[in-house]
């Protein structure tokens, strides 16, 4: 692609992961904290986790620990101590959420006993409708998971809630930080984070990167991505501000298909397929040409101390040459694999503009921290697709117990590209009230107006909750709110579009910052319903639905950050999630919903030698496990079709080094080489885990 010339020029550079500038003291380090270097290290593990501050998600100047919803927020300096590349392996630091799906490529995940995939917001605003390009983090400052129906805020989206990514933005100071990363399957990374002031009130970051890496599986191409996030900061007074932020992603995907349940997760009499088996063709390139584009701006207003104005605001585009061999369906042999190709095609734009007032007020005792907001999104887009094997002599099937490869895909091409369009405005208003030191309510909703293509819907969805203190530094909360998401393709017996999903959730939790800042996290239990969703009209015989579906979701969930000594911290979650089918005409009452384990839990500790010869020498260690769960929905009629996922450990491990002004990092994951399968999506489309996999990073800042 056009990048390329340019980014040859960037590849001699070294790929920075930026230290977020060092958080406020920690309440009892300093009696026993050492000076200089020392102290430095102390009060990063000491604060990054701190309760006090905002989620920008939340739309709201309020402290999480006053917030009546379970938020999640990982940081940068725990992405760059996990050498965390995809966002999916971000997420599984937040309790209730199951990351990864059963296709490479994509940022899969679930929260809260529901998928909510393709909802991913950069900066406040939808990243991408068209789910095509994972997020890219090395552009992010952190990872903000809200947990639970936030429609009250964001209008349509899942139930179970949605992910927010902080880009990095400018910031008043001089630097330039470097790194790179080499590892298993031909991975490596160069790339820049630089920041410079120009004059007094103007600043400018620019982050770039380049990364490419295989795949532990055969055939596989190499991957490459070219990054790059430029944006400044115009300070125009001392009470108006401009951030302009752009993105550039592209990239050549390789993508490793999923394989058929029989052989990975249930028996097969020839044996186990093995985990590295290409089921495409080497001269068939499994994989996508993407390029996405996106240019916006954050504008901040202060007419008081008492009153705001912001405005975010972003156009993208982006365009995908996507082609693939997929398997179809296996032989009463067990053994012969059918396939299929496909070639998908698209060009799409989206325009969103969020306006924000934002206001603090008193009346009588009470204080008031309102938001009212009013914002829109469109999104076009011209999609086609093509196949070869449907009909005609097809694709050679394949043994995947003896593959032979070497079959050739006659050319095929998308011959015609349907265009779509989706159009919603929004009105929102929210009021979180302190009633007393004690006590505060919180309050508002938000009408939506929306189109998919011809499908006009329109809801009101509120949101309401309690918090009170029980002591400084622990506050129970509870809260109520409602989601909706239109159903667009799917259409009544009348022709009639099917009116929008909705859900429900009720939340009870305690949030707590305890001992200073040792202990610090969330414990809530939850209840959320899925209703309205389309199922099949059992009165025709037509392709056409009724809304009659329903899924509930219980859960209990901890997430929470133990500081047991100044350079030593603890990080875990754990997830109860019972979640199950409750109505519907086609699957079993009762049955589970898929890719969901009722257990999860996932720690992470770190130690940092504080002094002495060795110090700046890190350890690092960490334990996921999910119980098993099912791998495909549950049918009436055709109960024993479905199958379930087994159970699974993964142990990690690192080592790092940070002295002065260079850091190195040595992360080693799947320590055990456990051989586990994380998501599927029927019989045929199981997707093995990745084995143990290395990666060494070394970083220098100027």
């Amino acid at each position: 692609m056009a990048a390329r010339s340019f980014w040859s020029v960037g590849a001699t550079t070294v790929l920075a992961f930026a230290a977020t500038a060092t958080l406020a003291q920690g309440a009892s380090a300093g009696a026993d904290a050492e000076e200089g270097d020392t102290l430095e290290a102390i009060t990063v593990l000491a604060k990054r986790h701190a309760m006090t501050r905002p989620a920008q998600g939340a739309k709201l100047p309020v402290a999480l620990i006053d917030l009546p919803q379970s938020v999640t927020i990982i940081d940068r300096e725990l992405l760059s101590d996990q050498n965390v590349v995809l966002l999916q392996d971000a997420l599984r630091n937040a309790g209730g959420v199951v990351p990864g799906g059963y296709f490479q490529g994509f940022d899969f995940y679930r929260i809260r006993g529901f998928d909510s995939s393709g909802f991913t917001f950069l900066d406040g605003l939808l990243a991408d409708q068209t789910f095509w390009t994972q997020e890219e983090l090395f552009g992010m400052e952190q990872v903000e998971v809200l947990k639970g129906p936030v429609s009250g805020l964001f209008g349509q989206s899942p139930a179970g809630g949605l992910v927010n990514l902080v880009s990095k933005r400018p910031k008043r100071d001089q630097f330039l930080h470097l790194e790179a990363s080499t590892g298993s399957d031909d991975y490596m990374d160069i790339g820049v984070d630089g920041n410079t002031q120009i004059g007094e009130r103007v600043a400018l970051r620019v982050n770039a990167l380049y990364r490419e890496h295989g795949s532990f599986v055969d055939n596989v191409a190499l991957a490459k991505r070219y990054f790059l996030a430029p944006a400044l900061t115009w300070d125009i007074g001392d009470a108006t501000h401009l951030t302009l932020l752009g993105q550039f992603i592209s990239e050549d995907t390789g993508i490793a298909q999923p394989l058929p349940a029989e052989g990975t997760v249930l028996p097969n009499p020839a044996g186990n397929i093995p985990r590295t088996r290409a089921i495409g063709e080497p001269t068939f390139r499994d994989g996508a040409d993407i390029e996405r584009r996106q240019a916006g701006w954050d504008f901040t207003h202060d007419f008081s101390d008492a009153l705001s104005f912001r405005q975010m605001a972003r156009a993208s585009s982006i365009d995908v040459d996507f082609q693939a061999i997929y398997p179809w369906y296996v032989d009463e042999d067990l053994r012969t694999l059918n396939r299929y190709a496909r070639k998908q095609k698209v060009e799409a734009t989206a325009y969103a503009v969020d306006n924000q007032l934002i206001a603090k007020v008193a009346t009588g005792s009470a204080r008031h921290t309102m938001v009212g907001g009013i914002d829109y999104y469109r999104f076009d887009q011209q999609q086609g697709f093509a196949y070869y094997s449907f009909s005609g002599p097809g694709l050679a099937p394949i043994d995947l117990f003896d593959p032979q490869y070497g079959e050739v895909v006659p050319d095929f091409s998308v011959r015609r590209l349907i265009p779509t369009r989706l159009k919603r405005v929004g009105a929102y208003f929210q009021d979180q009230v302190e009633l007393t030191d004690r006590f505060s309510v919180l309050f508002g909703g938000r009408y939506d107006w929306t189109e998919d293509n011809d499908a006009k819907d329109r809801k009101f969805t509120p949101r309401a909750g309690v918090t009170f203190k029980v002591v400084p530094g622990a506050n129970v909360f509870a809260s109520y709110a409602k989601s909706f998401q239109p159903q667009g393709g799917y259409v009544t017996a009348a022709g009639d579009p099917l009116p929008p999903e909705t859900g429900e959730q009720f939340e009870i939790g305690l949030k707590t910052e305890l001992f200073g800042d040792r202990l610090a996290g969330t414990i809530s239990v939850y209840q959320l319903t899925r209703q309205d969703i389309a199922t099949d009209d059992p009165n025709s015989e037509e392709y056409v639905f009724i809304t009659t579906g329903e899924q509930r979701s219980r859960g209990v969930e901890i997430d929470g950050v133990v500081r047991i000594t100044p350079t030593w911290e603890v990080i875990a979650n754990y997830s109860y999630t019972d979640a199950e089918i409750t109505r519907d005409n086609e699957l079993v009452v009762g049955s589970p919903t898929v890719n969901i384990p009722k257990n999860g839990f996932n720690i992470w500790t770190k130690y940092v030698i504080a002094d002495g010869l060795l110090r700046g020498l890190g350890f690092s260690a960490g334990v996921r496990h999910y119980s098993a769960q099912a791998g495909d929905l549950k049918y009436v009629g055709a109960e024993s079709d479905a199958f379930e996922l087994p159970s699974y450990t993964v142990c990690d491990a690192g080592v790092s080094y940070d002295r002065d002004r260079y850091t190195l990092r040595f992360n080693v994951s799947n320590l055990t080489q456990e051989d586990y399968f994380p998501a599927s999506y029927g019989r045929t489309f199981v997707m093995p885990g990745e084995p143990r996999t290395y990666r060494f990073g070394v970083s220098y800042d100027f």
